[in-house]
């Protein structure tokens, strides 16, 4: 894997040949590196698939937004990196399994807002963040009580 190869999209974990995969718009650099700190981390295996689901999930959430850019702000985190940006204990970015991104020209409470209808199509959940906060956080851990709409 290459830092600035994409990432091919997987929407279900099971798949019998990743190179027959399409690409997504995000790159390996996009999901691995880390910016406090200047360089990429190395994913294992199940962070490699879940990086792969995200990747998917991203380019739905795109779709949905007309084609719009996304910037991703943070994807994998390191147990270390993630306790040094005071990240949550138990975060879901440590699996690789989460992203932080921002819609370009967009308000990111209207994303977040606008997200709502479509958690379960996605099988994603959503973080209820305060209103200032300028990304929008998902990840693909299993809804609590049917929440998909979370507070952190």
């Amino acid at each position: 894997m290459q830092l600035n190869e994409r990432i091919p999209i997987l929407l279900e974990p099971v798949c019998s040949d990743f190179n027959k995969l399409q690409a997504s718009r995000f790159t390996w650099k996009d999901a691995l590196y880390l910016r406090e700190w200047g360089w990429s981390c190395y994913p294992n295996d199940q962070q490699i698939v879940n990086i792969m689901l995200c990747a998917g999930r991203l380019e739905l959430i795109s779709k949905y937004f007309f084609n719009a850019e996304i910037e991703i702000v943070s994807w994998l985190r390191p147990p270390q990196y993630n306790a040094a940006i005071k990240g949550a204990r138990q975060s879901a970015h440590i699996e690789g399994a989460a992203v932080d991104f921002r819609i370009k020209g967009a308000e990111q409470y209207v994303i977040r807002d606008r997200l709502k209808s479509e958690l379960v199509r996605l099988d994603i959940r959503v973080e209820q963040l305060a209103q200032g906060a300028d990304w929008v956080h998902f990840d693909l851990r299993k809804p609590e009580n049917g929440v998909r709409y979370f507070k952190p």
